[in-house]
C-alpha cells in the first residue's frame, strides 16, 4: 500500500503492483512535485509502523526493497525548496535552493582592509526581520537549518582601524662616568 496523505508528491510501485509474494523484489519510485524535494522513504509493516524494511536506492528517486511475510505500507517525505538570497560580494552560499531542515553553509568573502564582525540570516518576506547571528560550528564553518521560508544572507563588516602610530622612542642617553685625575 502507498501511503494516502502524502504531500508534495507522490510514490508510484511498478507495474502499479498491489500484491507481491514474499521475497519479491518491489521496486517504487518516489517524484516530488515541482519546486520539491525528497527527504525520506520508509517501508513498514501495515500493522505495527515501528518494523521497518530495509530499502536500497536505485538512483533517480526509484528505491527497492525484498517483500517481507506480511504487508506494508511504502511513504515518503517531500518538502518544499526555498530561496536564499545573498550578496556575493559579502558572502558565498552552498546552494541558493534549500529545503526546510537542510544545511545552509556560509561562507563570508575575505576583505581588505576589513573585519568580519558576523555572519547573519533573516526571513526575507518580512523588511523588519531581526538578524539571526551564525556562529561558527565545531568543523569551522558558518552553517544553519533552513527554516519553512525564504532567507536572506550576508555578513557585517568594519573597517579595520589602523595601527595607532607610536611616537619613535627617546633616543638611549649615553652612559656617563667620572673620569678622576691625580695632580
Amino acid at each position: 500500500t502507498v501511503d494516502s496523505t502524502l504531500a508534495n508528491g507522490t510514490v508510484t510501485v511498478e507495474g502499479n503492483a498491489t500484491n507481491a509474494n514474499e521475497n519479491d523484489t518491489v521496486t517504487f519510485t518516489a517524484t516530488p512535485d515541482v519546486g520539491c524535494g525528497l527527504m525520506s522513504v520508509k517501508v513498514y509493516n501495515t500493522a505495527d509502523t515501528g518494523m521497518e524494511v530495509k530499502t536500497s536506492p536505485s538512483g533517480n528517486g526509484q528505491y527497492t526493497f525484498t517483500m517481507p511475510e506480511y504487508a506494508v505500507t511504502i511513504t515518503a517525505t517531500f518538502s518544499k525548496y526555498y530561496t536564499v538570497t545573498y550578496n556575493s560580494d559579502d558572502v558565498t552560499v552552498n546552494s541558493d535552493s534549500v529545503m526546510n531542515l537542510d544545511w545552509v553553509v556560509v561562507t563570508p568573502v575575505e576583505k581588505v582592509d576589513y573585519e568580519l564582525v558576523k555572519v547573519w540570516w533573516k526571513a526575507t518576506e518580512t523588511a523588519e526581520a531581526a538578524e539571526n547571528e551564525i556562529t561558527k560550528n565545531d568543523q569551522g564553518k558558518y552553517q544553519f537549518a533552513m527554516p519553512a521560508y525564504n532567507v536572506t544572507v550576508g555578513a557585517t563588516f568594519t573597517e579595520k582601524q589602523p595601527e595607532p602610530e607610536q611616537p619613535d622612542p627617546e633616543p638611549e642617553q649615553p652612559t656617563t662616568y667620572t673620569v678622576t685625575t691625580s695632580s
